[in-house]
This record gives structure tokens, C-alpha cells and sequence, in this order.
């Protein structure tokens, strides 16, 4: 079940939340991991402490989150299909990850995307990371406030 209340949510396999979880798991069950010592820290959330492991090439990390990448990318070959976008901008706290979610992307949208739709979509991950969300809130408010 996803935090809307749905079944079959994008979020239920690819949020940072599910990927810390899976990273305990896979933890308790014996694999080893520089997430152990860092999980310990609770100044920082656990979300980031699992980006900064696969940023420092931490291997259960990593395969984690080529994982999420995947489906995210599966997902994104299905919007490329109904919506044909020029461009996809990932953003969010999960993008801070960059350069190693766009293999696992883009091999999801060979796997399952019509090539001739595909070579008109460019990916890109945006520099904004977490302050996406501040700035599209702000933005908001802007535009729908009347100032004078």
C-alpha cells in the first residue's frame, strides 16, 4: 500500500524511505554495509545517509538504488509513451544520487520504451536536488498572492 492509500504507487517500491528500509533489511541479514555506522548518526535523515553511501560507493547502496532506477525508468518509458516529452527533469531529494540513476534509467527505457519515441526525450537530473520543492513552493505563493 502506498501513503496515498493506493496499490501499484511508484513511490511504494522507489521513495528514499523504502530504500533505507531495504538497506536495514538486507543489513540484519547479514550484509555488510558502511550504512551501519552511518545510520547511527541521527543528526542527518537516514535518506540522506543512504545517498551519501552510494555517492562514497558503498556496494549495497549502490545496488539498491540501481534498482529504484530501474523502476523509475521503466515508469518514465510509460510516460514517454503516452505524453512523448522533449524532456524529463528528475529533481527531489532522491536526485542528489545524479549520475548513478541515469544508467539504470536509461536501460529501463531500452528495455521497455519504442526506440523512435525515446531519442526525442533528453533526461536530465536537475542541479536543484532538495531545494526543488522549496522553490516550487515559493513559486506558489508568488504567483498567487497579490502583493499590492
Amino acid at each position: 500500500m502506498c501513503s496515498c492509500g493506493k496499490r501499484g504507487c511508484l513511490e511504494v517500491d522507489t521513495s528514499l524511505l523504502v530504500l533505507v528500509e531495504r538497506a536495514r533489511s538486507e543489513m540484519a541479514n547479514g550484509i555488510s554495509s558502511s550504512m551501519e555506522n552511518l545510520f547511527k548518526d541521527e543528526s542527518r535523515l537516514q535518506g540522506d545517509h543512504f545517498l551519501d553511501a552510494a555517492r562514497a560507493g558503498d556496494p549495497l547502496a549502490l545496488s539498491i538504488l540501481s534498482d529504484a532506477a530501474f523502476l523509475i525508468g521503466k515508469g518514465i518509458a510509460t510516460l514517454i509513451h503516452i505524453m512523448n516529452p522533449e524532456l524529463i527533469v528528475l529533481s527531489g531529494r532522491g536526485a542528489a544520487a545524479g549520475k548513478f540513476l541515469m544508467a539504470p534509467i536509461q536501460q529501463a527505457i531500452n528495455e521497455f520504451c519504442i526506440p523512435r519515441l525515446a531519442d526525442h526525450t533528453e533526461i536530465k537530473v536537475s542541479n536543484l536536488a532538495s531545494q526543488s520543492e522549496l522553490l516550487g513552493a515559493a513559486t506558489l505563493v508568488v504567483e498567487n498572492c497579490d502583493f499590492a
